[in-house]
């Protein structure tokens, strides 16, 4: 639930704009929700794409922007969760876009510190970070063991090498400026996840000049995969990735930056 005033608080030109596609989403929607709108620092917005969902969502998501005028909706017949991503990129007035999934909770620091990355290294162009999961009544082993290699993938090296095993950057824990998005297109709507095409769509062949990096900075988020709930870690550290904008718009192009 959100604080009292907490309508008043809506920017009307936020600095960040959270991407939250849902659907039958009833059952985690609030815990996300409310830490999400727990945040601390720059002006932020919640762009809920409700993609049609049979259950209590909709209800829920109605009361939850009752309660905050941060909360926005979107509802439309299920088309997934590519096209549920870009109708809330073309909704959202954010200059910052983050990614947060309705089955997840967010570190109350998490937006306020990739933010203040992306604005103190321009040559940067996605923030991310370390990962804890749980569930209830325990991780089994082989989510414990992914959890593990997500966290393991720290330096551009290491996300380079594993880039054919998974994504090795957790979806929701993304934040990227809206003009790297854009001048890629978005996301894609193909017969695979559209994490791991965006990833690679963004990733520069062997011999391709680097054109900008992204660096997986401290603090702490959450991802889910098979709708196993995660929680943030205290833990703090960083780690890079370099991208390029190699589906671009042809107008535009990821800024340049040199090797430190």
């Amino acid at each position: 639930m959100s604080l009292p005033g907490a309508a008043s608080r809506a920017a009307a030109s936020p600095e960040i704009s959270v991407l939250l596609p849902v659907r039958d989403g009833e059952a985690t929607l609030a815990t996300a929700l409310a830490s999400t709108l727990a945040s601390v620092g720059p002006s932020f917005e919640v762009v809920c794409v409700d993609d049609g969902s049979r259950d209590a969502t909709a209800a829920l998501l109605a009361l939850w922007a009752r309660r905050d005028a941060r909360v926005r909706v979107l509802s439309r017949p299920a088309r997934g969760i590519a096209a549920a991503l870009n109708d809330a990129l073309a909704a959202a007035r954010g200059r910052l876009i983050a990614r947060m999934d309705a089955d997840d909770e967010l570190h109350p620091e998490r937006l306020a510190e990739q933010a203040a990355l992306l604005e103190r290294q321009p040559d940067v162009a996605l923030a991310s970070c370390l990962v804890e999961s749980f569930r209830a009544g325990g991780l089994r082993e082989g989510f414990r063991l992914y959890t593990d290699w997500l966290n393991s993938c720290v330096s551009p090296d290491e996300i380079a090498r594993e880039a054919f095993v998974d994504c090795p950057v957790p979806h929701p824990t993304w934040m990227l400026r809206r003009a790297t998005l854009e001048c890629v297109g978005g996301w894609r709507d193909l017969d695979w996840a559209e994490d791991l095409d965006l990833f690679y769509v963004c990733s520069p062949p062997a011999n391709a000049p680097r054109r900008c990096r992204a660096h997986f900075t401290a603090g702490a988020t959450t991802t889910g995969a098979c709708r196993a709930s995660t929680r943030a870690t205290g833990e703090s550290r960083s780690r890079a990735r370099r991208l390029t904008g190699s589906r671009g718009c042809g107008r535009c192009r990821p800024p340049s930056f040199s090797e430190r």
